[in-house]
């Protein structure tokens, strides 16, 4: 009994978390504004990460507080923003 009301509060508090965000869009391109391919995109102190797609799109859950989010792909500067949730982005990164 005492082991299925805890499980039964995670569920609970697992669910309630999960209502909690929202989907994050975004591009990133060049300097030439041409969109990049495999840029990683990662929520700084959560872990999530996605990746940019051959359009220079991605995609993210985020919290509903503001967030700051690193981008990095080989052979570019590496840049980080401070980014709240209802925000889409354009991020230029310039070449090493």
């Amino acid at each position: 009994m005492k082991y299925g009301l805890l499980l039964l509060l995670q569920l609970v508090w697992i669910r309630a978390l999960a209502q909690d965000l929202t989907q994050f869009t975004g591009t990133v391109q060049d300097h030439k504004r041409k969109p990049l391919p495999d840029v990683t995109v990662r929520v700084l102190y959560s872990g999530e990460t996605a990746r940019t797609d051959s359009g220079g799109r991605f995609f993210l859950a985020l919290p509903s507080r503001q967030v700051r989010i690193a981008f990095s792909r080989a052979g570019y500067r590496a840049d980080t923003l401070n980014v709240d949730r209802s925000q889409t982005v354009e991020v230029w990164l310039l070449p090493e």
